[in-house]
């Protein structure tokens, strides 16, 4: 038995619901539309869904019918979290999820935080690249790595804290900092409404194991995102579009260095995109089982990566952004 509350059913919120109907007996959706309800029956019906439902506008009321809850997941934007978090948290819920980008601002970010320490939820953040395993070597490995990103308008906030995370479990989850960066004038709009829009611009990260991060976002392009990290005699090359290629260099490779590129083999890696979003959530969910151990952050190291993140958006002077 496995009854789990989802707040939030718009975009990202009904791709969780798949997830969650393969896991749970019971499902209690807070919803913010009034149409939503066919939205959960016909994905549950899709799911060969067989538990109970409620779906609500509410937490208080999906509390008043769900009963005591074994998970929840926060999928509605940013905009508020902290304060339907601070509701979920007093439901003494076990297992919470939360979307990313955490907040709109530092200051909610740390707030939440500080709400975290009075319970002994098990708090996660959905920066699903950690459950790649293709990035485990890197973080075994000796540092430091270099890494690069380069895309169109994914946002600095909505897609760029998934790589700026990355750099963060790489590095250990060690401190990082800000040396350089700046946002571009021009503003990303969001598909979920005029109200939202995020930033495009650069950064330059460096943490304390030495390691470094370069993030680039454009405004003006629609190029998907490309990722190289270089570690000692090995780079891992990601391609939205084109897939993962890892160049490593063979065991008896003793060319100069300055050679460079010799004695290197090249395979494409697992592709690096092929766990979308309901899968994650199933892996999260059997981690709430036991039947697993979710790599996915927890809430103090996402916010580590979420002050980095603010860090870049601050050097506007701004200190709460629109972003989703």
């Amino acid at each position: 038995m496995l009854n789990v509350l989802l707040v939030g059913a718009g975009r990202m919120g009904l791709r969780h619901l798949r997830g969650i109907a393969r896991e749970a007996s019971a499902i209690s959706v807070v919803y913010h539309r009034q149409d939503i309800d066919a939205d959960v029956r016909q994905i549950l019906a899709e799911c060969d869904y067989e538990g109970t439902v409620n779906v609500v506008p509410s937490i208080e009321l999906a509390a008043d019918r769900g009963g005591k809850f074994d998970a929840a997941i926060l999928s509605a934007t940013a905009a508020g979290r902290q304060e339907r978090f601070a509701d979920v948290l007093a439901l003494d819920i076990a297992h919470i999820l939360l979307e990313k980008p955490l907040e709109q601002s530092r200051a909610a970010v740390l707030e939440m935080q500080a709400l975290a320490r009075r319970r002994n939820s098990d708090i996660r953040c959905n920066n699903v690249f950690r459950e790649q395993p293709v990035f485990d070597h890197f973080r075994m490995a000796a540092p430091p790595f270099q890494m690069t990103v380069n895309a169109g308008a994914i946002g600095l906030a909505c897609g760029g804290i998934h790589w700026i995370d990355l750099a963060c479990f790489l590095s250990g989850d060690g401190s990082g900092q800000l040396i350089s960066g700046t946002l571009e004038p021009r503003p990303i709009a969001s598909g979920r409404g005029q109200q939202f829009r995020d930033f495009g611009g650069y950064g330059l990260f460096q943490f304390e194991d030495g390691s470094n991060l370069f993030i680039r976002v454009a405004a003006d392009s629609s190029a998907p995102a490309v990722c190289v990290i270089t570690q000692q005699h090995r780079q891992l090359v990601i391609d939205n579009l084109g897939g993962v290629l890892l160049h490593q260099r063979t065991d008896n490779a003793d060319q100069p260095n300055y050679l460079y590129g010799q004695g290197y083999e090249t395979r494409q890696a697992r592709e690096f995109f092929d766990i979308d979003l309901p899968v994650q959530t199933r892996l999260w969910l059997q981690h709430v089982k036991g039947q697993r151990s979710s790599k996915l952050p927890r809430l103090t190291d996402a916010a580590r990566s979420h002050q980095l993140l603010f860090d870049l958006l601050q050097t506007d002077g701004g200190e709460n952004f629109p972003i989703t």
